[in-house]
């Protein structure tokens, strides 16, 4: 890694682990970021662009209805949201910790849920993917934090040349509202017979993860399904990203309706 960056500008640091356990999290997305801090540090790097993650926010201690903006509190119990949020959030604290103590150039980025072609079959924020099923806590109203991959790509290429943005934190979500069932509605169109999706009652979800809980505290092991995970799926729709619009110069280029007939396909009018 470090020869990898020696002589490099501008650094695009967006890889992350997605799947495996804790020292898998740990290697990959703490780790390699620590690591990429160091090699930018030594190289003099002139601006580290990384990608954290909207998961680092305090989902479940959010007030509806309340404007989430970059100063919105983080979670404080991220060990209990799973390994990814965990990670990445500890990922993000690095980062910020080396721009305030040790002079890294770096700018952050949080986007949404990233989705366009090729991340077709990621199940949606809120949706829990299980042997080829994704289970819908509730009615499926839930807005989505979306924002289409090429729209993203516009915000990191900004963050990497725009002098307003050095040393920024910057969230990316699609202002334009999709909620799950809508975005299950194109998905089923396309895909709905390789995934089944199914609609569970919130409190049927409750009671199971109250009965894993206690299974994984009679074995001494971690569950997939716990009540704080369940209390963290909140629909958020008050994002802000006037940072972003005035410091970036960001705004969707492409948008969700057309990312989701882009993804889809169908008109890009209809959800």
């Amino acid at each position: 890694m470090l020869e990898a960056v020696e002589g490099a500008r501008t650094v695009y640091h967006v890889g992350a682990t997605m799947d495996g356990g804790q020292e898998d999290y740990q290697r990959g997305t703490i780790w390699g970021t620590r690591n990429m801090i160091a090699a930018c540090l030594r190289h003099g790097v002139e601006r580290l662009v990384y990608v954290s993650s909207l998961s680092v926010l305090d989902y479940a201690g959010h007030r509806l209805g309340t404007k989430v903006d970059e100063a919105a509190p983080l979670e404080p119990y991220a060990e209990q949201r799973g390994f990814y949020a965990w990670s990445k959030l500890e990922a993000e604290k690095l980062v910020t910790a080396a721009m305030r103590e040790q002079g890294l150039a770096a700018v952050v980025l949080r986007p949404g849920q990233i989705f366009g072609p090729g991340a077709e079959m990621v199940s949606p924020y809120g949706i829990v993917g299980v042997g080829g099923q994704w289970i819908v806590i509730g009615s499926g109203n839930l807005p989505l934090p979306l924002v289409y991959v090429e729209d993203v790509v516009d915000a990191l290429l900004a963050a990497g040349e725009k002098s307003e943005a050095a040393g920024g934190l910057f969230q990316l979500v699609d202002p334009e509202l999709v909620t799950q069932k809508e975005y299950l509605e194109h998905f089923e169109r396309r895909f709905g017979e390789k995934v089944s999706v199914r609609y569970v009652p919130a409190w049927f979800l409750y009671c199971g993860a109250i009965g894993l809980e206690i299974l994984g505290k009679l074995l001494g092991r971690r569950v997939p399904l716990t009540r704080y995970r369940l209390r963290s799926i909140k629909g958020i729709a008050t994002f802000d990203c006037t940072a972003a619009r005035e410091k970036l110069g960001w705004q969707p280029r492409v948008g969700v309706r057309e990312g989701l007939m882009r993804t889809f396909g169908g008109p890009a009018g209809k959800a």
